[in-house]
């Protein structure tokens, strides 16, 4: 519990500070190994030869190229800005778009639908986690004061997991509905699993944030637990104190 007095934004300063040598070492050992599989891949095959190819290879880079990049943001705050942000959501938001919609179109083997909606979900966390770190278009998730008002982002990931198992739902029933191969089938399966994932996603985000609510609930109620005690102790003892200065009593 932090000391009486201590805001709450004080301790999430030296737990970011005292993280960040940790993200930082998982964000680049991830994003070296994206590189060396797209680098191993072109070793092994040489370069793609379709459309297809081209627009994986596309979307593998970018997704390699989204994680250096926040990585580059962590370790260099003044990198931190509006375009920088831009670019990075609307690279690897985009190629992932493109890969998905290019494969629903034409089709073929390998992954398919686990592939692509994983390649979606990663690049809009990617995208999300550098627009977090350049504070671009998150007031609604910021006090006053600048610290992260928990509860906003829980109501904000209740309602993005809810949405997203809609989603599912309806792509699903929508599947079992229409029950015709090919383009329909694909992109239907990709929006289904598509919804999974990002429920499944808001979901383990939102598990810490609960977490994170719960002990500033605690320490708040603890903190004021301890303040009354004190002001309880001054007013007990300040009397005496002031009777001892004075002079015995009569």
């Amino acid at each position: 519990m932090p000391p009486i007095g201590e805001r709450h934004e004080g301790r999430w300063a030296r737990a970011r500070l005292s993280g960040l040598p940790l993200v930082l070492s998982v964000l680049a050992a991830y994003g070296m190994f994206r590189v060396g599989a797209v680098v191993w891949g072109v070793v092994r095959d040489g370069l793609p030869t379709s459309s297809l190819g081209w627009s994986a290879f596309a979307g593998d880079t970018a997704a390699a190229g989204q994680a250096l990049a926040v990585v580059g943001l962590l370790a260099v705050p003044r990198l931190r800005g509006w375009v920088s942000a831009g670019v990075i959501a609307a690279v690897g938001i985009g190629a992932a778009l493109f890969d998905a919609g290019l494969w629903a179109a034409v089709g073929g083997e390998g992954e398919g639908v686990s592939r692509h909606a994983r390649q979606l979900v990663l690049a809009v966390g990617f995208a999300v986690f550098a627009a977090g770190l350049c504070r671009w278009r998150i007031g609604w998730a910021l006090r006053s004061d600048g610290s992260y008002d928990l509860a906003a982002v829980n109501r904000v990931l209740r309602r993005t997991a809810g949405c997203a198992v809609v989603l599912a739902a309806a792509a699903a029933g929508a599947m079992v509905a229409v029950d015709r191969p090919g383009v329909p089938d694909r992109l239907l399966s990709t929006v289904a699993a598509l919804g999974i994932a990002c429920a499944a996603s808001a979901v383990l985000v939102l598990l810490p944030i609960i977490g994170e609510q719960r002990r500033e609930e605690r320490e708040t109620a603890m903190a004021a637990v301890f303040e009354g005690l004190e002001r309880y102790s001054a007013d007990e003892v300040l009397p005496d104190e002031r009777q001892g200065h004075g002079g015995p009593r009569e």
